[in-house]
């Protein structure tokens, strides 16, 4: 079997998965499930024997099917623009690829507009120095402090939480369920956007490694993120067997 397999027919089989049409095949969506069908159907020509859920006539499926406690979809568009200091829009910014939605803790849908401030790590502290109310929130990760909570209890807007370069910027976990009934629009955002939210300040990305003491810069942000919570909604798995030669096994 290992001398059969095909290396470049594999690669060719991951970049199909992972093109358009399945739409990051996440579970519960109409990707996920074609994505699903696409394997089923490799698994059945490949020979393998399905080995999910089984049916009403006692056979199997190739479907493992499980409920999702937590769905969200997006009702529009998520959208991030940046103001320079002249009122001019930079960008335009595609989402998934320059920013992505941060749905977490005190995260969420919602609807902001506001200067931008410089916040470090966003811990505590570093809004001790600035004054965050209606502003959006720019921050570095890893200061040991949820950057949503300390956010939106100073006061803020919304909140751009700056990606790691090396790192997909849609690749952020689960959504989990806000704390709050009214939660902070949040994006996670590449190192490319923060030049546009840096422009007038004199700053650089770079500078900011030693900029720790928070300050106020010279742009606006405008951030809206529109979800809807579905109940009932279920993932599915692909399960299959390689029979083996053996009829002991």
């Amino acid at each position: 079997l290992a001398r059969s397999f095909d290396g470049a027919a594999a690669e060719a089989r991951i970049a199909e998965l992972a093109a358009a049409p399945f739409d990051g095949r996440r579970a519960g969506t109409e990707g996920n499930q074609a994505a699903g069908q696409t394997i089923a159907d490799a698994f059945a020509t490949y020979g393998l024997e399905p080995a999910g859920d089984l049916q009403a006539d006692g056979s199997r499926s190739y479907f493992q099917q499980f409920p999702l406690d937590f769905f969200v979809t997006y009702t529009a568009p998520p959208v991030l623009e940046v103001f320079g200091p002249d009122g001019q829009a930079a960008g335009p910014y595609e989402f998934r690829h320059d920013y992505s939605s941060y749905i977490r803790n005190y995260a969420g849908q919602g609807d902001a507009e506001g200067p931008v401030v410089w916040a470090n790590y966003c811990r505590h502290e570093d809004f001790d120095v600035i004054d965050a109310v209606g502003a959006v929130a720019l921050c570095r990760q890893g200061g040991g402090e949820d950057p949503t909570r300390n956010a939106i209890e100073h006061g803020a807007a919304g909140l751009l939480l700056i990606g790691d370069p090396d790192a997909p910027i849609d690749r952020i976990g689960r959504y989990n369920v806000p704390l709050v009934p009214v939660p902070l629009p949040t994006f996670l955002i590449d190192p490319s956007v923060v030049d546009d939210l840096l422009a007038g300040s004199g700053y650089t990305i770079d500078d900011l490694s030693i900029q720790f003491a928070g300050l106020p810069l010279e742009t606006s942000a405008h951030l809206s993120v529109a979800l809807e919570q579905r109940e009932g909604v279920e993932g599915r798995n692909v399960l299959g067997i390689l029979p083996g030669s053996d009829p002991a096994f």
